[in-house]
């Protein structure tokens, strides 16, 4: 019963919820909108989709999802099995070898082997990796990118460019505040931002502002703006109607 408009947006909506690792999607109509490129109504879409847990599931993508899984469990757990009968194989071959090695060496050269040896062990166990410390970037874009999958339905892109710039705001704004100020930027609803499906560099080139805006909870807007003008417009009128009146008491 879908119009052919319908029919591609829920192909796009099934296409997001099989790159989604549950297999899910967002339930408000926004992202939904968003995701399928629909302005209309969306019942019908929805109608094909099922709610749990505060996302939309479809019954028969989930089944599809849990044989690939099923398969790819299955192949895992022959690859161990393979990989667990070769190396029996590898004992076995390397016992042998050793047997007839025994045979032609004297008692202290094995000794002398096995004593090589454990110093090696014991060597290679004092070696401990120091743990490596994550990168300045990584706590904020945590926070972006959870914001962003919640309101687009898919992860951002994270590459070099994308750390540095993430950096930046850190810098500007230290690590604490750099992470609510990310998640405040996803729900800003600008319409700049929106069209552009708030970019990172976005973020960075308005960090002070967003800061500003996310700690007096307030959000800025075209029509506050507007009104801010005519504001101004009008304290610049009244005062050259001071300055006559003024001047004709004079």
């Amino acid at each position: 019963m879908m119009s052919a408009e319908e029919v591609g947006g829920y192909v796009l909506l099934l296409c997001y919820a099989w790159q989604d690792p549950q297999g899910s999607l967002p339930t408000d109509d926004d992202s939904l909108r968003v995701l399928s490129r629909l302005k209309g109504d969306l019942t019908r879409l929805k109608s094909c989709f099922v709610e749990k847990k505060g996302r939309l599931y479809n019954k028969r993508l989930t089944q599809e999802l849990d044989k690939v899984k099923e398969k790819s469990v299955a192949a895992r757990h022959s690859a161990a099995m393979r990989w667990h009968s070769e190396g029996n194989a590898n004992a076995l071959r390397r016992q042998c070898s050793s047997q007839s090695e025994s045979q032609s060496q004297s008692e202290s050269e094995l000794q002398s082997e096995r004593q090589s040896k454990k110093e090696k062990d014991l060597k290679t166990c004092a070696e401990v990796q120091k743990p490596s410390t994550p990168p300045k970037s990584a706590a904020v874009f945590e926070s972006y990118r959870e914001a962003y999958r919640s309101r687009y339905g898919v992860d951002p892109v994270r590459n070099q460019q994308t750390n540095s710039m993430l950096c930046k705001v850190v810098d500007k704004l230290g690590s604490g505040e750099a992470t609510h100020v990310a998640r405040f930027y996803l729900t800003h609803n600008d319409p700049f931002y929106v069209r552009n499906r708030h970019p990172v560099n976005m973020l960075l080139q308005h960090a002070e502002g967003l800061r500003t805006q996310w700690a007096t909870n307030t959000k800025a807007t075209t029509s506050e703006a507007r009104n801010a003008e005519m504001k101004d417009s009008v304290i610049e009128q009244a005062k050259r109607v001071e300055a006559i009146l003024q001047g004709r008491r004079a």
